[in-house]
């Protein structure tokens, strides 16, 4: 029987997500810039191992709705939370965890995520520890908290 499920990466612009996209992928399937806001719009990748397939979602960042572009943005990442079986949230080691709780308001229908803190190789040891502590009062809220530093080029 083949299983397939949709897996939505979101998080603020430069947290990694289409790094990791393609990383999980092994090539260079989505655009990584570092400047904010290079993802503008949904972009799908379909993972095979046996019998399940995973599509993973690369979504523009969330952000503040100033401009109609970043409007248009927001709503793609938006849509993209609710139309999945699974949310990776991305969240860079150098934010607070009030983006996660903004995160939280945005995830209306309770969409069940993962958290992966990103760019750990930025900071020292004990601050990684201490952001890491920092999700404690929230952990009925998340399936699991993943610390890792996403290669930035592990695709040929």
């Amino acid at each position: 029987m083949t299983r397939a499920g949709f897996v939505s990466l979101i998080g603020r612009p430069n947290a990694g997500k289409s790094t990791l996209m393609n990383s999980l992928l092994g090539e260079k399937i989505a655009m990584v810039s570092q400047k904010a806001n290079a993802t503008r719009r949904r972009s799908n990748a379909i993972v095979m191992h046996e019998d399940t397939q995973i599509i993973f979602v690369d979504t523009p960042g969330l952000h503040e709705r100033e401009k109609i572009l970043n409007q248009y943005m927001l709503d793609e990442a938006l849509k993209a939370m609710g139309d999945c079986d699974l949310i990776v949230y991305l969240v860079p080691v150098t934010d607070g965890v009030e983006h996660y709780e903004k995160f939280l308001k945005l995830n209306k229908k309770r969409v069940k995520h993962v958290i992966v803190i990103s760019k750990i190789d930025q900071v020292s040891q004990e601050k990684l520890f201490k952001r890491i502590a920092s999700y404690s009062p929230y952990a009925q809220e998340f399936e699991a908290l993943i610390p890792m530093a996403i290669p930035k080029k592990t695709w040929t």
